[in-house]
């Protein structure tokens, strides 16, 4: 079933565009079956929508609050950018009692979060590493020495916050320490050092 509700939409001889615009968003509301609340719409050669949108998937509900960059050839990115929520819910229940199982919070860019919070990554399919709990994204930058065929040299730098108590912090790539940091293990023992792939770095310069 799809839902649609539309919002604060000036309809004005000026701004005759976005009533294009709104009804190129509700075929793809058809096409996609989606739930999606119009906010604002803005006129520019290259426009963000603010609004929400709900998917109701197989194995969860997936709500986005944000903006959506909308071109003037009437294409829209599939993903978020600027500031913007992603939450999964198991339920509509959950869903009205704003319980989500996993979420990610932050700023982003075309669906990338360059910073923010990453809450049960593994749930959510950010990451294949279920023993991750938390990420915290401070941002996001290249570093060649570390350019690798696995990272192409995109590291973060922030938090990583695993399931048996254990706290990363310093840079990383996706969910696994990567580049300069420190473990603080449940223990309280520490290891400061170069890591890679997730292991400390056998120079560990």
């Amino acid at each position: 079933m799809m839902y649609l509700e539309m919002r604060n939409i000036k309809v004005t001889l000026k701004q005759a565009q976005n009533i294009l615009m709104a009804k190129v968003l509700i075929y793809f509301a058809i096409k996609i079956n989606l739930f999606i609340v119009l906010k604002k719409v803005s006129l520019k050669m290259d426009f963000l929508i603010n609004g929400t949108e709900i998917e109701y998937l197989g194995w969860c509900i997936h709500k986005t609050i944000g903006k959506w960059k909308w071109h003037s050839n009437g294409n829209r990115h599939e993903r978020i950018s600027g500031k913007g929520e992603e939450l999964y819910y198991k339920s509509e229940s959950d869903m009205k009692k704003n319980k989500p199982f996993g979420y990610l919070i932050g700023t982003f860019d075309d669906g990338m979060i360059l910073k923010g919070e990453v809450f049960k990554p593994f749930q959510i399919n950010y990451t294949s590493s279920d023993f991750v709990k938390k990420i915290l994204i401070k941002k996001i930058y290249k570093n060649t020495d570390y350019l690798t065929e696995y990272t192409n040299g995109n590291l973060e730098n922030g938090e990583i916050f695993f399931e048996n108590g254990d706290h990363y912090k310093g840079e990383f790539s996706g969910d696994m320490p990567h580049g300069m940091g420190t473990m603080t293990y449940k223990d309280d023992s520490k290891v400061k050092g170069r890591w890679h792939h997730g292991n400390i770095a056998e120079d560990n310069q």
